[in-house]
């Protein structure tokens, strides 16, 4: 049976540490369930539970201004409800922040009902003149948090880093 992957939970952790980012809001979701669990925990991070997507990217931008490394955690059918955010915010105002988030267009993905998820979220992202990256090898994350952070800072922008099924679980085969 597959289960969440505590090893690559952590590793995604430190590379968003290695990345700078100190403030993370998060709004509950099964497969971020570890990675913000560690974040809780950890004392070099800021952390805030919301319920609404569009609300915690509006805080974690909020925190940008205020001179706060920003990232949200969360499920991408969360994005559905954060394009006035995003577009209003992100793009005209230029506040940025990190997004990471579940569920992506890549392979793995198990059940129907993310199906919506799976071809709504990237054409938003897209349409709204957001940068994404898949991350799709664990070798690879404090390269990509670094690079994702670097670009946010630098240019004011939000980008968005999405982490597909075989970076979060682990399954039998593993």
């Amino acid at each position: 049976m597959a289960k969440l992957s505590e090893a690559r939970a952590e590793e995604i952790k430190e590379s968003m540490k290695s990345a700078g980012i100190n403030f993370v809001v998060y709004v509950p979701d099964s497969w971020n369930h570890l990675l913000q669990k560690k974040i809780i925990e950890d004392k070099a991070f800021f952390s805030v539970g919301m319920v609404r997507e569009d609300e915690a990217i509006a805080t974690a931008m909020g925190a940008f201004l205020g001179g706060k490394n920003s990232a949200i955690v969360m499920e991408a059918s969360g994005l559905g409800l954060s394009g006035l955010a995003l577009g209003w915010l992100g793009g005209m105002q230029r506040m940025a922040l990190l997004i990471v988030s579940s569920h992506t267009a890549t392979l793995g993905e198990h059940t129907d009902y993310h199906a919506v998820t799976r071809t709504v979220s990237f054409p938003m992202l897209a349409a709204l003149n957001i940068q994404s990256v898949i991350l799709d090898d664990i070798k690879d994350a404090r390269r990509v948090f670094r690079q994702a952070q670097m670009t946010v800072k630098g240019q004011f922008i939000p980008v968005c880093i999405s982490l597909p099924r075989h970076i979060l679980w682990e399954d039998e085969e593993s």
